[in-house]
């Protein structure tokens, strides 16, 4: 016995053969939400859907990503002063020749949007740390 795909599309149910995708609350409010024409049908016994919601499904997820990655605030560096922008170009070694603070705003700005930052290491680092009471000098 095959299963049908749990979702009614323009008030129609799925009748594609549903896989072994389950479909959680989340994810369904998100499809909803985005796809006003999709709801899930309440008379189905199970939560499975087919390949083609599944692509939607990720779809969603993929969308979310990219959101999530273009959404990065921008950081005023120009606000810092001189000293402060020549320190951080010291520190991360940048070997650029920097004349004026605009061009020192700019090679610094360049170098820190460069940068990879795995958050949940940070956060789980952070966390550690206030929990231990401790300073950035005391972990090495």
């Amino acid at each position: 016995m095959s299963r049908q795909c749990c979702l009614i599309e323009n008030k129609k149910r799925c009748q594609r053969a549903a896989t072994n995708t389950k479909l959680s609350k989340r994810v369904l409010n998100r499809l909803i939400s985005r796809f006003p024409s999709v709801s899930l049908d309440e008379k189905a016994e199970h939560t499975y859907i087919c390949d083609v919601h599944k692509r939607l499904t990720e779809q969603l997820n993929n969308d979310k990503r990219k959101r999530s990655q273009s959404d990065v605030p921008e950081v005023n560096f120009s606000a810092l002063h001189m000293n402060t922008l020549k320190r951080y170009k010291k520190h991360y070694k940048l070997s650029a020749d920097t004349a004026s603070k605009s061009d020192l705003v700019e090679v610094v700005s360049q170098h820190f949007k460069l940068q990879n930052v795995v958050e949940m290491d940070t956060i789980m680092l952070f966390s550690h740390m206030i929990k231990n009471n401790m300073n950035r000098f005391d972990s090495k």
